[in-house]
């Protein structure tokens, strides 16, 4: 278990995580490439303007944390769980979102494929 710790840039590469338990853990401005948080517990952790590259957090719960800014390239979340998690003005490209459920989000201004996603659901409620 990583608890209370402040290692923001951090530079985690080629890391298996899987199973780890980081609570109230500031990692803004870090590096995680090739890695695995699989089944981890993320809780009140500080994730902003983080690069994500080639990391899979299949199975993982994620409460209370902040991606904001961050930038995602080829990142696995089957099965995870988020609740009160922000990924404001967040990139993600090539993410594996299958059998995710999102809940009580905010999307506005949220883009999947070129389709800004709170204008399509707009669209759709009865007039």
């Amino acid at each position: 278990m990583l608890r209370d710790a402040n290692i923001d840039e951090a530079q985690i590469e080629d890391a298996s995580l899987k199973g780890a338990s980081l609570k109230n853990v500031d990692l803004a401005g870090a590096s995680i490439v090739d890695a695995s948080l699989e089944g981890a517990t993320i809780h009140d952790v500080n994730l902003s303007a983080t690069k994500i590259d080639d990391v899979t957090f299949a199975g993982t719960e994620i409460v209370n944390a902040s991606f904001e800014k961050s930038r995602f390239e080829d990142a696995a979340f089957e099965s995870a769980s988020f609740q009160n998690v922000s990924f404001e003005r967040a990139t993600l490209r090539d993410i594996n979102l299958a059998h995710a459920t999102i809940e009580d989000a905010n999307i506005e201004g949220l883009v999947i494929n070129g389709v800004r996603i709170d204008e399509l659901l707009n669209s759709r409620e009865p007039g």
